[in-house]
C-alpha cells in the first residue's frame, strides 16, 4: 500500500502525473508498494525512456514484477514487433513471460506479424481463449478483436446471437459492448433510422440519442463519422462553424473533427482561398495544420495544383502517412 502524497511525490521524480494515474486506475494506492513502483519506473523511463503518458495511461505497469516486464521486454524486441507498440501497449509487459511468448509465437505462426502489430494487446491473452474464439469464427480480425474484448466466453456467444437475431454484421467493434448495451444501440438506432454501422458500437445508446439530437437540431445528416465523437465535441465544433463560416460547412466529416483543429486548419485553408473545396473534400482535415503545409509545398514544388478540376483537393492530401513520407524519400533520392 502507498500513500496518495507519497505516490505523487514518487511520480514527480519520473515527470508522471498522479492525479492522471490515480484517476484511470486507483488500485496502484492499495496494492503498490514505494520500493517496487520506483525500480519499475526506474527501468521504464531511465532506461527504455518509456514516455511518460504512456505509463499514465497503463499505471497497473507500476506494481507489477519488474522481472517480469524486463524479460518480456527483452523477448520482445528481439521480434519483428515495432517497438512502438510495445510503448503504447505497455499491460502486455505484465503478462507472465512463458504465456507471452507462446502467445507470441501462436499468433505468429497462424495469422502473422501483421496481426501482432495491428493489434498487440493480444500478447497479453492466453492460448486457449484464443482456441475457444476460433471455434466461433473464421474471421482472423474477428478472433482477434473477441479475444482482447472483457466479455466471457458465454458473452461472445450472447453478442453473436443478438447481432445475428437483429441482422447486424458482426464487426470488431461489436465486442466492445456487452450483449445487452448492443441490444439498447440497435433499439436507438432503429427507432431514428439510423444505419447501424460498426461506428455505434464506440458508444453508448444514451451518448448516440444525444448525438442524434445535436446533429437534428442544426439539420446535419447523421451518418457513421459523426459517432465518432461525443456529443459535446461535436455540438463545440458545430458552434465555431456557424459563427465563423456559416451552413454550408455543417457537414459530418467537418464537425466530426475536434474544434480546437478546426481552428488551426480552417483559417489557413480560408487564407489560401480553397476553403470551400473543404465540404466535399474534407479528408485534407484528418491532416495536422503542419502536415497540410508540407503538402501543399510538395505539390508546389512539382508545379501541380491544390485543387483538381473536378473541384476536390490533390490526391497528396489523402496520402497516408506512411505512403507520402516513402513518396517524399523517393523524390529525395532521385534528386541526390
Amino acid at each position: 500500500m502507498i500513500e496518495a502524497y507519497t505516490l505523487e511525490s514518487l511520480l514527480k521524480k519520473y515527470g508522471i502525473d498522479a492525479t492522471k494515474v490515480i484517476n484511470k486506475n486507483n488500485n496502484i494506492l492499495e496494492y503498490g508498494e514505494y520500493q517496487d513502483i520506483d525500480k519499475t519506473l526506474n527501468y521504464l523511463v531511465k532506461e527504455l525512456h518509456i514516455n511518460a503518458r504512456n505509463i499514465e495511461k497503463c499505471p497497473s505497469i507500476m506494481y507489477k514484477a519488474v522481472n517480469n516486464i524486463k524479460e518480456n521486454y527483452e523477448f520482445l524486441i528481439t521480434t519483428k514487433i515495432n517497438t512502438g507498440n510495445i510503448e503504447t501497449t505497455l499491460h502486455i509487459l505484465n503478462t507472465n513471460p512463458k504465456n507471452l511468448k507462446e502467445t507470441y509465437n501462436y499468433v505468429l505462426n497462424n495469422y502473422g506479424i501483421e496481426y501482432i502489430n495491428r493489434i498487440t494487446s493480444i500478447l497479453s491473452t492466453s492460448i486457449d481463449r484464443i482456441k475457444q474464439i476460433e471455434g466461433l469464427f473464421n474471421d482472423k480480425s474477428l478472433v482477434i478483436s473477441a479475444a482482447i474484448s472483457r466479455n466471457s466466453m458465454d458473452e461472445i456467444k450472447r453478442i453473436i446471437k443478438v447481432c445475428n437475431k437483429n441482422n447486424i454484421p458482426i464487426t470488431s467493434s461489436v465486442f466492445k459492448k456487452t450483449s445487452e448495451e448492443i441490444e439498447r444501440i440497435i433499439k436507438v438506432c432503429r427507432e431514428n433510422n439510423i444505419p447501424i454501422t460498426g461506428s455505434v458500437f464506440h458508444k453508448t445508446a444514451e451518448e448516440i440519442e444525444k448525438i442524434i439530437e445535436v446533429c437534428r437540431k442544426n439539420n446535419i445528416p447523421i451518418t457513421g463519422s459523426v459517432f465518432l465523437k461525443t456529443s459535446e465535441e461535436i455540438e463545440k465544433s458545430i458552434n465555431y462553424i456557424k459563427e465563423n463560416y456559416g451552413q454550408a460547412y455543417l457537414t459530418p466529416l467537418i464537425i466530426n473533427k475536434n474544434v480546437e483543429h478546426l481552428k488551426n486548419v480552417l483559417p489557413y485553408l480560408e487564407s489560401l482561398g480553397v476553403l470551400p473545396y473543404v465540404v466535399k473534400s474534407a479528408s485534407i482535415l484528418t491532416l495536422t495544420l503542419d502536415e497540410i503545409k508540407e503538402r501543399k509545398d510538395f505539390v508546389e514544388s512539382n508545379n501541380d495544383t491544390l485543387v483538381l478540376q473536378n473541384g476536390r483537393f490533390n490526391s497528396i492530401f489523402g496520402v497516408s502517412r506512411a505512403n507520402y513520407k516513402k513518396l517524399t524519400n523517393n523524390k529525395n533520392s532521385i534528386t541526390k
